[in-house]
């Protein structure tokens, strides 16, 4: 919710849902590995969300999408749009 208050979402959380439920996509629940990942991330960024979004596509194996500049310190776990 902070992101779409500060204005990051370009989108309406309804409409992101309602894509995310219409499209070939599922949800990521937060897992304990997810969490030990974050715990061994290396804080080149602060934001506790963006850095939990790292830490699950690291442990996944998959890459997080993101215009976020910032991200790109984390490497090949992070892609820039």
């Amino acid at each position: 919710m902070r992101k779409a208050a500060k204005g990051k979402l370009r989108a309406g959380l309804r409409q992101i849902d309602h894509e995310i439920e219409k499209g070939d996509y599922t949800y990521l629940p937060v897992e304990p590995a997810h969490v030990l990942q974050l715990s061994e991330l290396p804080l080149h960024h602060t934001d506790p969300f963006d850095r939990l979004l790292v830490a699950q596509a690291i442990a996944e194996n998959l890459r997080l999408l993101t215009c976020d500049t910032n991200l790109q310190c984390y490497g090949d776990a992070v892609l820039l749009a």
